[in-house]
């Protein structure tokens, strides 16, 4: 078993099986690992246990996959950031216990809600108040995370995000020789000229705000023209236009030439603002069943038949992907808003009240009102 605070050698060939019932169905496979669903022999409660592929391979290597289990125990304990309670080898391969969040992943919700229109401004203020509560919790632990997306951010029974999987995260300050580059999708573009610090997750979780906003889950730029101009701070929608007018439903009579203050959001094909060829519309030919849309149901999942997004959450976005990165606010500055102060303080007064009210909860399971 690994300690906090140490990394040991010592192997347990068949603690999984020891002291867990493995549920068959995997919860999230990737290139270097897979997640799966556990239940405690003793506790009965159940947890997600990943697991990496590849058998260590040395001293060395195993210095190098523990890198993950080391920053997890670095981080001061936050309620926005997944929870590593255990790790240990078993049959050369490095097993990880965290806490299961029942809802799955941003990602999942994302693309649920997608084909009802996406999310409101409501509830995306109220994921950056718990994305960028956990990004600071990282960063004061001086852990750089380097792979901040909808995939990597995973919700809980009550509706909280937290930022889990830190397979690329490196610690602070930043040696050239450690830095990967994580999600072409979501990286900073300083990352591609040997330039890293906390302000590279900041990017990513500009990103992050940018695809709830546009509604494009799935369907980000990972290369060309339109990758490069988010990253020069050009918002131009003349390329997302074009190439979505066909698939769209409801075609626009004037394309917007930019994203802009007070953008107004539809599923109406009537509107002549910003309609469903910026939110894409919903997905071709596939369904998405994920743990968050078969909990939730359509309750949650529905459309806002007019989605107004306000000139203090698009600048923020602007900040957050502001081509200087040393011109991006930190995780602590995000969180000083005014916007999402109030959010904070509301929970807050919900929670010494001892109510598990909608507003002590977190921004997924807020509706719109």
């Amino acid at each position: 078993m690994f300690s906090k605070g140490k990394a040991g050698s010592r192997l347990y060939p068949d603690y999984l099986t020891t002291n867990f019932y493995v549920n068959e169905i995997v919860l999230g496979a990737g290139e270097h690992a897979d997640v799966l669903k556990v239940q405690s022999k003793n506790s009965k409660e159940f947890y997600a246990v990943k697991r990496l592929l590849r058998t260590v391979q040395g001293a060395m290597e195993r210095y190098r996959y523990l890198n993950e289990v080391r920053n997890m125990w670095r981080i001061e304990k936050s309620p926005n950031v997944l929870q590593l309670l255990e790790a240990w080898e078993q049959k050369g391969k490095i097993y990880m216990r965290m806490e299961l969040c029942k809802l799955g992943s941003l990602k999942s919700a994302l693309l649920a809600q997608k084909k009802y229109g996406g999310f409101d401004e409501k509830r995306t203020w109220k994921c950056l108040s718990d994305l960028a509560s956990g990004l600071r919790a990282i960063h004061d632990s001086n852990i750089i995370h380097l792979d901040i997306k909808p995939e990597n951010i995973f919700i809980t029974a009550a509706g909280a995000l937290k930022i889990g999987d830190f397979g690329h995260s490196i610690t602070y300050p930043v040696e050239k020789k450690d830095i990967t580059e994580g999600d072409k999708f979501y990286m900073a573009q300083e990352l591609l000229n040997g330039h890293c610090g906390k302000y590279s997750d900041i990017f990513s979780l500009g990103m992050t705000i940018y695809e709830m906003i546009t509604n494009r889950s799935g369907d980000l730029p990972g290369e060309g023209r339109h990758w490069h101009e988010l990253r020069d701070g050009d918002f131009s929608l003349e390329n997302i236009t074009d190439r979505n007018r066909n698939s769209a439903e409801g075609a626009l009579d004037t394309p917007p030439n930019e994203l802009s203050s007070t953008t107004v959001l539809t599923t109406s094909s009537t509107t002549s603002s910003l309609t469903s060829v910026m939110s894409a519309g919903p997905l071709s030919g596939s369904s998405v069943s994920s743990p968050f849309e078969s909990v939730l149901g359509s309750s949650i999942l529905k459309s806002s038949q007019q989605r107004v997004f306000s000139e203090d959450l698009i600048e923020l976005m602007k900040e957050m992907m502001q081509p200087d990165y040393l011109m991006r606010p930190s995780a602590s500055s995000i969180l000083s808003h005014p916007k999402i102060q109030r959010i904070l303080s509301k929970r807050n007064d919900a929670t010494s009240k001892g109510a598990r009210s909608e507003e002590a909860m977190s921004g997924l399971l807020l509706q719109s009102v």
